[in-house]
């Protein structure tokens, strides 16, 4: 018994000592592994017989041979340095071992990790923003192995088209840009990729998102009015606006202040964005051209409009004495028609602003209808309790002051008179009786013959009639119509007394017709025909081109007429480019002028003389097409090219020659 257990026990130590001599041992390997990174290893043997030696890469479920080779020493030792390329390792990655087996023996190293990812910190100054500002986006990219990141970083904004590339090196990376000026305000995400290169392919990598807000930006201030011409006695409705880069409204304050022509405020008021207003003019402001100024977040802007002139009175009976009032805004120069029951008599009446004249009203004692008129204005007033001698009209003021220019010829005609009273008092002395009438005077309304109007007073005249045809524009308060880029004629007759004659009226009839024949729409204003070329009519954008060629045929037309005939038609032409409110609305194209779009273009029709003057704006757009001469701020037609022409004579000859 005892000799099997010795025999057993020298069996064991020659298995044990066989199992020792076979041992494989692989070095330390790191903990954390990137791609791009060096895989390191020694692998040594110990007293083990020659023999197949295979080393093998385990991620997971995968598994990558990384080196086979025969053994004939049993002291072999093998240096393993393996690049963890992309092109490698494919897609293995995560937890991973290394395995060596000789033969039947093997061995297996601890779990170590194998990664692709960056840690990215990332951050954006500011990161709200106003288009045009410039922004600095700058991070920091440590890879799994806590080394530096040497790679790249690439931006990009999907929405307005942004993209950059940026080295990054030691790890930190920084971009500097901005937002175009038009950027619409809102949320923008901005994609961020870090990575480096394994090989042709992409090794360690990161993606991040990062939020700018871009803020709206105050660009544009204007003010919207209904009409650009205001008669004294009505109002001018109104509403301001401002406007960010892409045209959206911004609200906000917005100080109002209306100017007259003189440069004193007459109305002022802080409106929001959008708020409608309603200015009353009196009947007796100034005429001339006004000026509404608005301010607001450091942007400022101001239009241009027109005070009427009013020539008016206001007739007042009050007792006997009738009152004459100027509440206009002009001299008062008419001549009125008095009526006392059914005797008329007429005075020139010459008034500056806010004056008054008085009249006396004579009639035999009784009750009158007394009617006042100037053509324009009427007042009618009955049971005129009347004293006098004869119906007459007698001017206060004309009588005083001949009384104190002259008292001692009153003081003799006292007298005289006071001595002819003595006179016939002797004589009726001794009558017993006296006679007189108790029939009261009839009252009767005589009708009123209209007034003659002087040359003075026939301004203004009408070429343009709705009809079928004719493409007709309202100035009126648009709000919710569309902006757009138009062009405005302005013809100004400057004496629009030759309108009398037939024949100069059909002519600048027939310079409306021109507009209306290329699809402008018209518009009249006192003396001035307006030609309104916007895209909604012409289906066209170049309408600054068609208003200068209309503009021109109208020139050629009014002047050949002042070659002809012997009554001149003195006018002048005005053409500026800018944006209109407009909208269709009853067959009309409703339209508001932003800007100074209109009175521009009527300011250059009052400096042409028989011509055509462009404005700065207009003639940039048409300097393709026109030659043009600078006259003074503005811009006077040299010669247009026909360009179709050219088109038309290039197609005809090729043809020819083909």
């Amino acid at each position: 018994m005892r000799s099997k257990i010795i025999l057993f026990l020298l069996i064991a130590i020659v298995l044990n000592l066989s199992m020792i001599s076979a041992e494989i041992t692989i070095s330390q390997t790191k903990s954390v592994y990137s791609i791009g990174d060096t895989l390191d290893v020694s692998i040594s043997t110990s007293a083990s017989p020659p023999g197949q030696l295979d080393v093998s890469l385990i991620c997971d479920s995968a598994t990558r041979l990384i080196f086979s080779n025969y053994f004939t020493s049993p002291d072999n030792k093998v240096d393993l340095k393996r690049p963890l390329l992309k092109s490698f390792l494919k897609d293995m990655k995560g937890d991973c071992r290394i395995e060596a087996t000789l033969e039947s023996e093997f061995s297996i190293t601890p779990t170590f990790q194998i990664a692709d990812n960056i840690e990215t910190i990332v951050s954006a100054n500011p990161n709200v923003i106003n288009p045009g500002e410039g922004i600095t986006v700058k991070g920091t990219a440590i890879k799994a192995n806590q080394e530096n990141l040497e790679g790249f970083a690439e931006f990009s904004i999907d929405r307005i088209g942004l993209q950059f590339k940026k080295s990054v090196k030691m790890g930190r990376f920084e971009v500097n840009f901005s937002f175009p000026e038009n950027t619409k305000a809102g949320v923008y995400q901005m994609a961020l990729k870090v990575y480096d290169k394994s090989g042709e392919d992409i090794g360690n990598h990161d993606e991040k998102t990062i939020e700018l807000r871009v803020k709206q930006k105050p660009t544009k201030i204007d003010v919207m009015v209904d009409k650009q011409n205001v008669m004294p006695g009505e109002s001018l409705n109104l509403k301001p606006f401002i406007y960010d880069q892409t045209g959206e409204e911004i609200q906000g304050d917005i100080k109002l202040e209306v100017k007259d022509t003189l440069g004193s405020l007459y109305f002022s008021k802080t409106l929001r964005t959008g708020e409608p207003l309603n200015v009353y003019f009196l009947e007796n402001a100034t005429a001339g051209e006004y000026t509404i100024k608005i301010s607001s977040l450091g942007l400022e802007s101001s239009r241009l409009f027109y005070i009427e002139e009013l020539e008016k009175a206001r007739f007042e009976v009050l007792g006997d004495t009738l009152t004459v009032t100027n509440i206009g805004n002009v001299p008062y120069t008419k001549q009125i028609q008095i009526a006392i029951g059914s005797s008329t008599e007429t005075k020139d009446i010459d008034l500056q602003v806010g004056k008054i004249k008085k009249f006396r009203l004579l009639a035999p004692e009784g009750n009158y209808l007394v009617s006042i008129t100037d053509g324009t204005e009427s007042a009618k007033m009955e049971n005129i309790g009347l004293t006098g001698g004869a119906i007459g009209v007698q001017d206060i003021n004309d009588s005083l002051n001949l009384f104190t220019r002259y008292p001692i010829v009153w003081l003799f005609l006292l007298i005289v008179f006071g001595l002819f009273i003595v006179m016939i008092a002797g004589r009726t002395r001794n009558k017993n009786s006296y006679g007189y009438s108790t029939e009261k005077p009839v009252i009767k309304e005589v009708p009123l013959k209209p007034l003659k109007k002087s040359d003075e007073e026939e301004k203004g005249f009408t070429v343009i009639k709705e009809g079928r045809e004719a493409k007709i524009a309202e100035h009126s308060l648009v709000i919710d119509g569309k902006k757009e880029e138009s062009a405005v004629l302005n013809l100004k007759i400057k004496n629009s007394g030759v309108m009398k004659n037939t024949i100069a009226k059909e002519n600048v009839g027939k310079a409306a017709e021109m507009i209306n024949k290329h699809k402008g729409s018209l518009y009249q204003s006192g003396d001035s025909i307006v030609g309104i070329f916007t895209p909604s009519m012409t289906k066209t954008f170049k309408n600054d081109l068609t208003a200068v060629k209309v503009a021109s045929e109208i020139a050629a037309s009014l002047n050949e007429h002042n070659r002809k005939f012997k009554e001149k038609i003195d006018f002048g032409i005005g053409i500026n480019s800018g944006d209109i409110a407009v909208k269709f609305e009853g067959g009309k194209l409703k339209f508001t002028a932003l800007g100074n779009t209109l009175n521009t273009a009527k300011r250059i029709a009052e400096s042409a003389r028989n011509d055509v003057l462009l404005s700065k704006s207009t003639n940039s757009r048409v300097s393709n097409e026109v030659k043009t001469d600078k006259s003074g701020e503005y811009y006077s037609i040299k010669r247009i090219v026909d360009r179709e022409q050219h088109k038309n004579f290039l197609d005809n000859f090729l043809k020819r020659n083909s």
